[in-house]
């Protein structure tokens, strides 16, 4: 398993406290970054694109469901907030998981990571370079960056590539 890069954009200085330790004390968690203000977190994670970003909902000037609606990428999402009030709103932002304050169980962070490696490993695959196409009775592999254009003829499709 790969490394995952993190970042916390949280206004509690206890829950980024606690946060750190659970980052800390976890294999394969990287920590890129703590942030108390949400601008200053927006403007890390767009700079850094980490794997996956611990936010919580409610801040000062930015809110994290904000912060998440202006994400130029597509990161795996930790919401992290006093009430399961926001559970609905974050999951219509297709967020990874919810934890609620205060973090005090570890194996439910590290079942919220889990979800989260889940959720990396489907979108690489899904933003994978290559297609693999079968083609009378064997697979090929096309780079995604060779395809002119494809052209449905029914149940067969017409694909035109630069080489």
């Amino acid at each position: 398993m790969r490394i995952l890069n993190c970042v916390v954009i949280d206004d509690d200085p206890m829950t980024t406290s606690v946060l750190h330790k659970l980052i800390d004390k976890t294999d394969r968690l990287d920590l890129l970054g703590i942030y108390n203000d949400p601008e200053e977190g927006i403007t890390a994670v767009i700079a850094d694109q980490p794997d996956l970003i611990f936010v919580d909902i409610e801040m000062p000037k930015l809110s994290g469901t904000d912060i998440i609606k202006n994400l130029p990428y597509r990161p795996s999402v930790i919401i992290i907030s006093g009430s399961t009030a926001y559970a609905a709103e974050a999951f219509e932002l297709d967020v990874t998981d919810h934890l609620i304050k205060p973090l005090d169980n570890y194996a439910r962070f590290l079942k919220s990571l889990e979800k989260a490696r889940k959720f990396l490993t489907k979108e690489i695959n899904f933003y994978s370079p290559k297609i693999f196409l079968k083609v009378d009775s064997s697979i090929i592999n096309i780079e995604k960056a060779h395809v002119l254009y494809i052209k449905a003829y029914g149940d067969y499709v017409k694909m035109v590539t630069i080489t």
